[in-house]
């Protein structure tokens, strides 16, 4: 009986502690209530917001970056070509300055023969030694000219006039190199133009007495045998020079190296002192191949070899032709020619 005493008491007392703590819960929740209605008045308390997408802001920094990457590859393919470039002009112009020098060098050659050797004298007994395979002039080139060049044939008679110059039975018109200044023996000073071979004294294109026992076999390659002959040119063997190339003339006489090889029989003769014989060599040389790439310098010897023998004016003549016909000369022929006319007072 107590028993149940004291659980119906222990029940009235915790229901009346339940209804005193309820009371006080009721109040805190009326007061958030009524919070949150003036926070929603003022506009204090928001909506809840959806989660951001990121994925469109991921998508675009990777594509940035891959941009990024993507440039500095080209900056860097772009430094390698630049390298590759710079590298290339270098070889250029390295190829450049040689093919300067070689120019130079061909150019130049001639006088370093004719200032630096003398005609060597070989004997019977030996023979000269035979150079070493190497091509030594470039392909024989022709330029296109506006006129024909004017011939040489003959000297003028008077060097403030000019007469029709009769060559082989045919007439020349106009003014032309050829006839000879002043008075020669056996005319009389303005009788006409002179014949060339009256002026050269009887002078032939036949090889000299002294070259003729220096001829050797030929090979039947034309490049060969140029490179023979243009071998005793460099040795300063002038007579065999000149035999060598009269051979390669007449057994070669179209091949594109011919030009070359006239200007070396000539060349061959004025080392030799034969001047005459170098004129009537030259001149035949310029008849034939008048565009030939060797016809500045043969007129250049040419109008040095008629200085040789005093022909100031024909030489002058010759000169001025050179420079008229052949504007685009080498660099090396039209100093010399300047240098020749300032000597000579033309």
């Amino acid at each position: 009986m107590i028993r149940f005493l004291f659980a119906v008491l222990a029940m009235v007392w915790g229901s009346a502690t339940f209804a005193a703590n309820q009371e006080p819960l009721d109040a805190l929740a009326k007061r958030v209530e009524g919070l949150e209605q003036q926070a929603r008045n003022q506009g204090l308390l928001l909506p809840p917001q959806p989660i951001p997408n990121n994925d469109g802001r991921i998508v675009v920094a990777q594509s940035a970056a891959d941009l990024a990457v993507r440039v500095e590859r080209l900056e860097n393919q772009m430094r390698q070509y630049t390298g590759q470039m710079e590298e290339m002009n270098f070889r250029l112009r390295q190829l450049q300055e040689q093919l300067r020098r070689f120019q130079e060098d061909s150019e130049f050659r001639f006088q370093d023969l004719e200032r630096g050797k003398s005609p060597r004298k070989s004997s019977s007994n030996s023979q000269p030694r035979q150079p070493a395979e190497q091509r030594t002039q470039q392909p024989q080139q022709f330029e296109q000219l506006g006129e024909p060049p004017r011939n040489l044939g003959s000297l003028p008679a008077d060097p403030l006039t000019s007469a029709p110059l009769a060559q082989n039975n045919q007439p020349v018109a106009g003014n032309q190199l050829g006839t000879q200044p002043g008075t020669q023996p056996g005319t009389q000073p303005g009788t006409g133009p002179i014949d060339l071979s009256s002026m050269l004294g009887g002078a032939t294109t036949e090889p000299s007495n002294g070259a003729v026992d220096q001829m050797t076999a030929l090979t039947g390659d034309p490049a060969t045998d140029y490179d023979a002959a243009y071998g005793q040119v460099l040795q300063g063997n002038y007579p065999a020079a000149e035999v060598a190339f009269r051979q390669f003339v007449q057994a070669y006489g179209n091949d594109r190296l011919a030009p070359n090889a006239h200007y070396w029989i000539g060349e061959s003769l004025y080392q030799q002192g034969d001047f005459r014989g170098a004129i009537q060599v030259f001149l035949d040389a310029y008849s034939q191949y008048p565009t030939a790439q060797k016809a500045p310098e043969i007129l250049l010897k040419t109008g040095m070899s008629l200085r040789k023998i005093n022909e100031r004016d024909a030489a002058c003549a010759t000169f001025e032709e050179l420079l008229a016909k052949f504007p685009n000369a080498s660099s090396g022929v039209r100093q010399k020619v300047r240098a020749e006319i300032k000597s000579a007072q033309c």
